[in-house]
């Protein structure tokens, strides 16, 4: 399986996105370039999103709509109950916890 980061496709300066003034911006912004990328590089089969808040839900769905797979990785403290529409089903996502990624023996 061949993994690609989406920003490393989209050009996406990381340092940009820095700081919570501009939070909601850096969520449009990375909305905006998973759709770019769904649209300019139909052979990504996986998105890795790390998130807690529900502001990629609506991303997630489309990339499931196309087949997609997705992978969430976040905290389990405080991820955000909306996601659960997206776990189950035939396209449901992979959760996978943040604490066990970094923490991992």
């Amino acid at each position: 399986m061949r993994l690609n980061c989406v920003s490393q496709f989209s050009g996406i300066d990381q340092t940009d996105m820095a700081g919570d003034s501009k939070a909601d911006a850096s969520d449009h912004v990375l909305r905006e370039r998973i759709h770019e990328v769904l649209r300019e590089h139909r052979e990504i089969s996986t998105y890795i999103i790390a998130t807690s808040d529900a502001d990629f839900l609506e991303a997630i769905r489309t990339l499931q709509k196309e087949s997609k797979r997705v992978i969430l990785w976040s905290l389990r403290h405080s991820i955000n109950p909306s996601y659960k529409y997206v776990m189950s089903g035939p396209e449901a996502i992979t959760l996978e916890w943040l604490e066990d990624i970094v923490f991992e023996d």
